[in-house]
């Protein structure tokens, strides 16, 4: 990296989001409030590790869209169906 050039971060925020509501509205606002960040990365659990019910992962994310995308710097991401299987951080952030 360049001398005077500062690397900013990426955050990821991953959950269930079943359903996404206020407060995950109000944590990803926050982060991008008080954190330079490039950006924040949503990522909506495909499977629970735990085998907790969720509702179907396309509605989840189209649920995700709308609360949190219209936030700047806020990507939704589908890693997590790319991956398949149950979800676990580790293997996400690798």
């Amino acid at each position: 990296m360049s001398a005077g050039v500062e690397a900013r971060a990426t955050v990821v925020f991953g959950g269930s989001f079943n359903p996404p509501h206020l407060a995950h509205v109000l944590a990803v606002a926050t982060v991008l409030a008080v954190e330079e960040v490039e950006r924040v990365l949503v990522v909506p659990t495909f499977q629970h590790p735990f085998a907790k019910a969720l509702a179907p992962y396309e509605d989840r994310v189209a649920l995700c869209e709308a609360a949190l995308a219209w936030l700047p710097r806020v990507e939704v991401s589908r890693v997590e169906e790319e991956l398949g299987g149950e979800s676990r951080t580790l293997r996400t952030l690798e």
